[in-house]
């Protein structure tokens, strides 16, 4: 079970008068609400999903569908296009230490979802849970950090002053039978998937931590 991302959920409270209890502000704004609070479903994405479009862009959107896509096609070439080459790099020799090629890696992801699923399956619904923008300390920001480093020991330009954002998401990912043709949920989910999201210079990216 990955762990789940927490969304921030501000708690805004209302000052008054000397002497007076806090009270807790109950008038928000569209604007103001946390993330889930406007939850739209889709239907004609990549895949039927579900989202809260003040948080998450459909460039956003698109990309994670996309990875999950390309998980259940076994589409390589999308799956690496999806990450950002020098942290696609970084896990696969230095994490994985070379061991695994991009197709091992999906047909694992696949394999042990399809194990649990009872036999081949296509994902039916996406829903983006839960959204929350990286900031310092959090561990988004350390892989920024790493990317920082390697390219510093690359005698490369930092990665970070082209980094617009990154999120960290919290996803139920619904399947379906291969073939089915379901745009749905379903009652077989995989729960708390745990992706990021980076924008680096205007483009969105996929990172597996």
């Amino acid at each position: 079970m990955r762990k789940q991302c927490s969304a921030v959920l501000a708690c805004c409270i209302l000052l008054t008068g000397c002497g007076n209890a806090p009270a807790q502000k109950t008038d928000y704004t569209y604007e103001e609400l946390p993330y889930g609070a406007t939850l739209a479903i889709v239907q004609d994405s990549l895949i039927a999903s579900q989202y809260d479009s003040r948080y998450i862009t459909e460039a956003m959107r698109d990309t994670v569908l996309r990875y999950y896509h390309a998980i259940e096609t076994k589409d390589v070439d999308t799956f690496v296009a999806l990450q950002l080459p020098q942290w696609h790099d970084y896990v696969n020799n230095t994490v994985y230490k070379g061991q695994y090629t991009d197709l091992q890696l999906i047909k694992s992801t696949y394999d042990t979802s399809a194990k649990d699923f009872g036999g081949s399956f296509e994902f039916s619904f996406i829903s983006i849970d839960e959204a929350e923008k990286c900031s310092a300390g959090s561990e988004g920001q350390q892989v920024i950090d790493v990317l920082d480093e390697l390219a510093k020991e690359q005698d490369k330009e930092k990665l970070s002053p082209d980094i617009g954002a990154m999120w960290e998401l919290s996803i139920t990912a619904h399947m379906a039978k291969k073939g089915s043709g379901t745009r749905g949920e379903t009652g077989n989910v995989l729960t708390d998937e745990h992706l990021y999201l980076l924008e680096y210079k205007s483009e969105w990216y996929i990172i597996i931590s």
